[in-house]
């Protein structure tokens, strides 16, 4: 009889963390969708949220489906490119869509996955784009495409042996010398390889980067920060490791309650001193979700077997933007990927050429040239002349310059100068946007954590000046800028065509 009550005792106490799974993660989704109430083609407040809501099992239709409409409207706006180098955009978008029951070859009539079958391209970003295509490829098992125009065509094996190629002699996978995410990349690497470890290369690859995770726990049984805890926990799912395996148990603290350490009432954190983080929410979801379907005997998360097939809808929303009725045209920018933008604002007076049939795109925009296009953009007027020492009396830009200081768009470079004829740069025209949208009923507030989650993406994101920060950040979260870029480059002087498409996709907002 005390052999049958220590035995239920016992089965009772091995339960309760896993009763606690399906509850941290039924909380932190709730989160989610307050963090996120508009989900769209993203590295954060994206995919990345969409995953960990449909790998939960919870019932998110309208979410998902104003997702859908998101990925296209933006396929169809871009003609099915989402990134002219960033592949792992593709591969991402595709392990959302597989998620929610939807089919990432026909996305709005474009096949999603055909850019990974370029395994040039998609390897170009180093070890992160053959990971992701090798789990897209591999969420529903679809054949990889085969394309007669690509130079070298992609092959499960060909991403497998990328992977292994940046394997390092202390089982790490590292996208090279200097990296600091080598916690995150070798636990996404094993997530990758976990289908493959019946090969004798891949199980060694997979048993020496688990060695290293393990190595690298601190006392604390975590790395320091969330992400890095999430991503290994999901690497130990997907290989169906229990989470209590005594090589990541340190002083008796698991990856899971290291996990919790971060967690408050609002979300989860990067680390401990920081406040809630989007990236680190969604991160802690996909795990606890992983953690959740093991213990339920269901498919791991990425092997996405169990989805059931949404029936694709017969019609779709169009893409709501500023209406064309072009009477403007100009020679040099015809087919120029900013034509669309700079013929409705030349026909609604905002912008001007240089002549009646030249525009010149990449000629260079000076900052009293930039503060007339907003001003003629929203319509501002003002009612007095402010006078900047450097600005003319009775010059062509003093009453344009005189209503934006009016309306809060400028403020000078001094309390006396305005440096009118100074080609402007980007993060200074973002400010003048970021003030723009906010007399134009926009908020523009985000916290100091989201502005850091959406700069991070950037990997010049350290070169910002502090008073540009919040501004840039809000005008990537916006759309007023492309969050495709791969670079900030917040010093650059800003072109014409430039400065036309960031009017334009304001007045979008």
């Amino acid at each position: 009889m005390i052999k049958k009550i220590n035995c239920i005792f016992l089965c009772i106490v091995l339960l309760l963390p896993y009763t606690a799974f399906a509850q941290n993660k039924n909380n932190i989704c709730v989160q989610l969708i307050e963090l996120v109430p508009n989900p769209e083609i993203s590295s954060i407040g994206g995919e990345w949220t969409v995953l960990a809501l449909a790998r939960s099992n919870g019932i998110y239709k309208d979410y998902f489906n104003l997702y859908y409409q998101n990925v296209c409207d933006t396929v169809k706006r871009n003609k099915g490119v989402i990134h002219e180098r960033k592949y792992t955009e593709y591969a991402r978008v595709a392990l959302a869509i597989t998620a929610i029951g939807r089919d990432p070859r026909d996305v709005c009539g474009y096949n999603l996955l055909e850019p990974l079958a370029d395994f040039e391209k998609t390897a170009y970003q180093g070890i992160n784009g053959a990971v992701f295509a090798l789990l897209a490829f591999d969420s529903r098992q679809y054949e990889i495409p085969v394309c007669a125009e690509v130079e070298n065509q992609a092959t499960r094996e060909k991403y497998i042996n990328e992977i292994l190629n940046w394997q390092q002699k202390d089982g790490r996978f590292s996208m090279g010398q200097g990296s600091d995410n080598d916690i995150d990349i070798t636990a996404m690497s094993i997530q990758a390889l976990a289908k493959y470890t019946n090969k004798e290369n891949v199980a060694v690859a997979v048993d020496n980067a688990l060695r290293y995770l393990s190595d690298q726990q601190d006392n604390n049984g975590g790395f320091g920060n969330s992400e890095s805890v999430a991503q290994t926990i999901m690497a130990l799912c997907e290989l169906g490791i229990d989470i209590h395996d005594k090589r990541f148990i340190k002083n008796g603290i698991s990856l899971y309650d290291n996990l919790l350490t971060y967690q408050n009432q609002t979300g989860f954190l990067h680390m401990h001193w920081e406040d809630s983080s989007v990236m680190a929410a969604e991160q802690a979801a996909c795990a606890l979700s992983a953690l959740s379907r093991i213990q339920e005997n269901k498919s791991s998360f990425f092997d996405m077997k169990d989805v059931t097939t949404v029936e694709p809808e017969k019609k779709t929303a169009e893409v709501i933007t500023p209406s064309v009725n072009s009477t403007v045209k100009f020679d040099d920018i015809q087919n120029h990927i900013n034509q669309k933008a700079i013929e409705y604002l030349a026909s609604s007076g905002v912008i001007i050429g240089i002549s009646d049939t030249e525009f010149a795109p990449d000629k260079n925009i000076s900052r009293a040239e930039f503060a007339a296009i907003v001003v003629r953009a929203l319509k501002l007027t003002g009612k007095s002349l402010h006078s900047f020492a450097d600005v003319p009396s009775g010059s062509w830009c003093e009453e344009y310059i005189s209503c934006a200081y009016e309306n809060g768009i400028i403020k000078g470079v001094s309390d006396t100068n305005f440096s009118p004829n100074n080609t402007i740069t980007k993060e200074e025209a973002a400010v003048m946007l970021a003030r723009a949208a906010k007399i134009e009923g926009q908020n523009v507030d985000m916290t100091e954590t989201q502005i850091r989650d959406m700069l991070a993406q950037f990997e010049d994101y350290t070169k910002i000046n502090t008073w540009a920060k919040a501004a840039l950040a809000y005008c990537y979260k916006s759309g007023i800028f492309s969050q495709e870029e791969l670079l900030i480059l917040p010093q650059s002087e800003a072109s014409r065509c430039d400065v036309a498409q960031m009017v334009y996709n304001l007045l979008a907002v």
